[in-house]
């Protein structure tokens, strides 16, 4: 962003001097203000932003001349400016909105925008059609210090969303189905680094559940794709006794058991 604001210059009715330059700060970026700037910089007001979008997406219609205005936020901030987001659309502006994916950035109240992904390998999680709906992140040990003081959990997902529900979807099931056009068995096991391990030695037919038990979700999707399933579990496992009791369940009464 700062590379784009520098050339597109920050807009305000009267020319001002960068305040950060006059006072030796330190910055990336060229905070001089002009009439011909393209960038407004509003910091948190997320209404604000969307109200102004409307106003200059209606420019065309409105005085002749039509701007293209795009809108840059993390996504944290899109809720909070929902009302204002639904009445620019409904206005028929024409804009832009680029923010970060859903879930990739956290904005506690009062507090700076930080990755919820830090100091972790990052996997993309797609869904059977191969389209990211999320992201997963394993951490790295000794990467970074625990958050308030407590240990990082081992893998971490991005927060549920209408496309993404963690209890339904499987990591690798995407890749498993390219790489076998005939699917005879398919392992489930903990987590993406055994799915990737796998692979590399030829075993295209693995998934992971994305740190849930296996659900009936997973399994009714999985039986529809192979005929056998095996699960990768001691039996100690959280996972492992509610894949067993949903078995017992669904074919113990068929099989007398």
């Amino acid at each position: 962003m700062p590379a784009l604001i520098n050339h597109k210059r920050l807009f305000h009715r009267e020319r001002q001097q960068d305040i950060f330059r006059l006072e030796g700060v330190p910055s990336p970026q060229r905070w001089g203000k002009r009439p011909d700037g393209q960038h407004i910089e509003l910091g948190i007001a997320e209404n604000n932003l969307f109200l102004m979008l409307a106003a200059l997406g209606l420019a065309g219609p409105l005085f002749g001349e039509r701007l293209l205005p795009v809108g840059t936020l993390y996504d944290p901030f899109i809720a909070r400016g929902l009302d204002a987001l639904t009445y620019a659309s409904y206005q028929d502006a024409r804009f832009l909105l680029v923010a970060t994916p859903s879930g990739i950035t956290l904005a506690p109240e009062g507090g700076a925008p930080y990755d919820r992904f830090r100091d972790r390998i990052m996997f993309p999680i797609r869904d059977r059609r191969g389209r990211t709906i999320a992201f997963g992140g394993r951490v790295i040990p000794g990467a970074g210090p625990a958050q308030d003081g407590k240990a990082d959990a081992k893998y971490l997902n991005s927060p549920e969303t209408p496309l993404f529900h963690k209890g339904r979807e499987l990591y690798g099931l995407h890749e498993a189905q390219r790489a076998n056009r005939t699917l005879e068995a398919l392992i489930v096991v903990e987590g993406y680094l055994d799915v990737i391990a796998l692979a590399q030695f030829d075993i295209t037919n693995a998934v992971a559940t994305l740190g849930t038990a296996t659900t009936p979700e997973h399994l009714n999707q999985l039986f529809k794709l192979a005929p056998d399933i095996v699960r990768d579990a001691t039996g100690k496992e959280p996972g492992a006794q509610p894949f067993l009791d949903y078995l017992e369940r669904k074919f113990g009464a068929l099989y007398g058991v």
